[in-house]
């Protein structure tokens, strides 16, 4: 079997890479085991140009955004369903020392087309805002999970996907293809998430994968709540009265696994507790770990004596954000 792109692994990076490539005009086998990708499966999929403590624009927040809806709608095109679903992110005011603290940041024109004050009091019935909040523009979510089932079905009926575990013994480099198994590919991609710390083309990677445990709750409620709402945790409406709630974080475990805990539920359920109003009862909980590097910046790399070799990794918590605008950079850097 022959083909332009040979994709190794079916996260979101690699779903992203692959619908880059096909829609210019290439032809791609994707290889993948769905079992490995815990991480993207269980994300919650949020997209929201400011994180942290410190409201922090995040990194190339210009460029991710003005790249993410229209890349998600043409992934929508091809399943023909929305992907990428818009919501406001809000988080209210815990102190007027926090209050003056936003006032300073988004008197800069960076954070403009991303924050605004919402009109009268949309959230009281979920949260108490005393001193009022702020909300995010150009935000919204994607359920992870049905994206990559969906895309994994488009590309069965491609003949474009392969259930495997792939090996790196069995991959013969050429100088102008690479052969796997019965695969003959003019360039390949690595997008494996942690799997890639036993790749021997690119040693030099340096994750500090994390940790993070999400729990999924159920409200007796007649509407649904108009936000993604943050407070500590996140609060993420699915629709049919169901919530994802988390995420926590933890980069101390030397071999981080899947397995939910109960230290991380109650974390969750303790924060969650803080706040919000309404009556609940926990459904599902999961884990999974974030394939984070160091720098905390995602890794984008042409190997240095094989230009027909790439490699797309270390997306972490910020993955589904990312994802569009580095797979788009990947297909320019490799097909120049």
């Amino acid at each position: 079997m022959q083909t332009d792109f040979l994709i190794i692994g079916q996260g979101i990076a690699g779903t992203c890479m692959a619908h880059a490539l096909l829609q210019r005009g290439k032809t791609v086998q994707v290889i993948d085991l769905p079992a490995q990708n815990r991480s993207s499966v269980v994300a919650a999929g949020i997209c929201n140009p400011i994180t942290g403590k410190h409201f922090s624009l995040t990194w190339e927040a210009g460029k991710l955004f003005s790249t993410l809806v229209p890349f998600y709608e043409s992934i929508g095109r091809v399943l023909g369903r929305q992907v990428f679903l818009p919501l406001p992110f809000y988080r209210n005011y815990h102190s007027i020392e926090n209050q003056n603290q936003l006032s300073v940041r988004v008197a800069s024109p960076d954070f403009a087309p991303f924050v605004e004050e919402p009109q009268g009091e949309p959230y009281k019935h979920w949260i108490d805002s005393p001193l009022g909040g702020w909300q995010t523009r150009q935000s919204g979510f994607v359920k992870v999970a049905d994206l990559l089932k969906d895309y994994r079905a488009y590309l069965v009926a491609q003949d474009a996907f392969r259930e495997a575990r792939f090996t790196h013994e069995d991959l013969q480099v050429g100088k102008d293809k690479v052969i796997w198994q019965d695969i003959e590919a003019q360039k390949i991609i690595f997008c494996e998430g942690l799997q890639a710390r036993q790749n021997p083309l690119f040693p030099d990677l340096a994750f500090t994968p994390n940790k993070g445990e999400w729990i999924k709750i159920r409200l007796q409620e007649p509407y649904t709540c108009p936000a993604i709402l943050k407070q500590g945790v996140f609060f993420l409406p699915l629709g049919e009265g169901i919530y994802q709630v988390g995420a926590t974080y933890d980069n101390t475990q030397t071999e981080p696994d899947n397995t939910p805990t109960e230290a991380g539920r109650q974390e969750l359920l303790t924060q969650l507790r803080e706040w919000l109003k309404v009556p609940f009862e926990v459904i599902d909980q999961q884990a999974g770990i974030r394939p984070a590097t160091r720098t905390r910046r995602p890794s984008l790399q042409i190997h240095p004596t094989h230009p027909h070799i790439g490699l797309l990794n270390g997306l972490g918590s910020k993955g589904v954000s990312l994802a569009p605008f580095l797979a788009l950079e990947m297909a320019e850097m490799i097909l120049t």
